[in-house]
C-alpha cells in the first residue's frame, strides 16, 4: 500500500485520487482519452490532475513514460 508521502499531489497541495475511490465519478475509456488527448493532457497541471482522477495513477505514469521516451527520440 502506498504511504502518504508516495501519493502525488496537485499544485494546490491536494492529494490526487483515482476515480475508483470517488462514488460520483464517471468512468472514461482511458485508452481513447490517452490516444486522442494524451499529449495535451501531459502539458498542463490540470490535464495531469484530470488524467490521474478519471483514469488512475497508472495512466498518468504511462503518459509520463510515453512523453519521456518521445523527448528522448527528438534529441
Amino acid at each position: 500500500m502506498k504511504q502518504p508521502s508516495d501519493i502525488p499531489h496537485s499544485p494546490a497541495g491536494a492529494p490526487l485520487t483515482s476515480c475508483d475511490l470517488d462514488d460520483t465519478c464517471a468512468k472514461l475509456d482511458c485508452d481513447s482519452v490517452l490516444a486522442e488527448f494524451g499529449d495535451a493532457l501531459g502539458k498542463t497541471d490540470a490535464g495531469r490532475e484530470f488524467l490521474a482522477h478519471y483514469c488512475g495513477l497508472d495512466a498518468l505514469e504511462a503518459l509520463r513514460t510515453k512523453l519521456s521516451s518521445e523527448e528522448g527520440e527528438d534529441a
